[in-house]
């Protein structure tokens, strides 16, 4: 378990109270968060198992271009502890209007475990982001070795900027 502070669930308690004039105790906003994560976990995680099962289903169409950036990062668990938590962002790639170009719809995967299941289990939102059949991906990540197999395994051609 994450260590942390009540005050993002007190600040959702208050918007809740402010736009529907619902009272919730944080506890409560705490335990529904956590239910809420655990299932869209276990959402993934059978979707992950069954790509892996047929990696013949293609996947949606998503953006043409799209930027995947990958690292990991470290968050102190209860005990005193830290551990790495591996994340995953994905976004599209689109003209700034100024010759340039910006990266929106951003969606992101983390998972606190070790780089070959958090490979496995980020299977789900490269898939329902398109980013397995993109004509064009660039991956923007450290020269950690872990990432390049991540990046070899999920996109083996994405243009690398370290």
């Amino acid at each position: 378990m994450l260590l942390g502070s009540d005050a993002p669930f007190a600040k959702a308690c208050r918007t809740l109270a402010h736009f529907t004039g619902a009272t919730v105790a944080e506890a409560t906003a705490r335990r529904a968060t956590a239910a809420a994560g655990a299932a869209w976990l276990q959402l993934d995680l059978a979707e992950a198992a069954r790509l892996e099962a047929d990696p013949t289903i293609d996947g949606p169409p998503g953006e043409p271009v799209q930027q995947v950036s990958v690292d990991g990062v470290f968050v102190p668990v209860v005990g005193g502890e830290w551990r790495e938590v591996k994340v995953l962002a994905i976004g599209a790639v689109t003209p700034d209007g100024d010759g340039g170009v910006q990266t929106t719809a951003l969606s992101s995967c983390a998972r606190l475990a070790d780089a070959a299941r958090f490979g496995r289990e980020a299977l789900a939102e490269l898939h329902r982001r398109g980013t397995l059949g993109a004509a064009t991906v660039v991956a923007v990540a450290d020269g950690a070795e872990w990432i390049q197999g991540f990046l070899d395994l999920h996109v083996p051609a994405a243009t690398r900027v370290l």
